[in-house]
């Protein structure tokens, strides 16, 4: 009489291989997702700063005379906010003159964005490393 079935050290050895496998390609898995953070990362300051321009347009329509700021740091009012939804973590503090978007910052607690000049393109934002600095305090 034949046994069916695996034996221990059957068993033993696929184990083995499957954690060698998993060692393999957990590395590839993180950098993954780690990109995929920081290009939503991105995404959400480049949102941020195009709903910057248009505000600045409206208000220049509307004659805007003075720098604005719009955050939504602390417990913002409705005048500081722009007109839009960000994700839970993600700050933002946008400095709009006369000349356009003067200042943008940008944090969710893992990247931040900091600008000093004007952003002309959008697609040269990049996120760098936060050191647990959040751009509100």
């Amino acid at each position: 009489m034949k046994k069916k079935g695996f034996t221990l050290v059957e068993l033993l050895a696929v184990i083995a291989i499957l954690a060698i496998l998993v060692i393999m390609a957990l590395p590839a898995v993180l950098r993954m997702y780690r990109q995929a953070r920081q290009n939503t990362f991105v995404e959400e300051v480049q949102g941020v700063y195009r709903q910057a321009q248009t505000q600045y347009v409206q208000d220049a329509i509307t004659s805007l005379t003075s720098t604005k700021t719009y955050t939504n740091c602390g417990t913002p009012t409705e005048e500081q906010l722009l007109p839009m939804t960000t994700s839970k973590n993600f700050h933002y503090t946008v400095t709009i003159d006369n000349t356009g978007v003067s200042t943008l910052k940008a944090s969710n607690g893992s990247y931040k964005y900091e600008s000093s000049g004007v952003v002309s393109n959008p697609s040269d934002i990049t996120a760098t490393e936060a050191d647990n600095a959040d751009i509100c305090g």
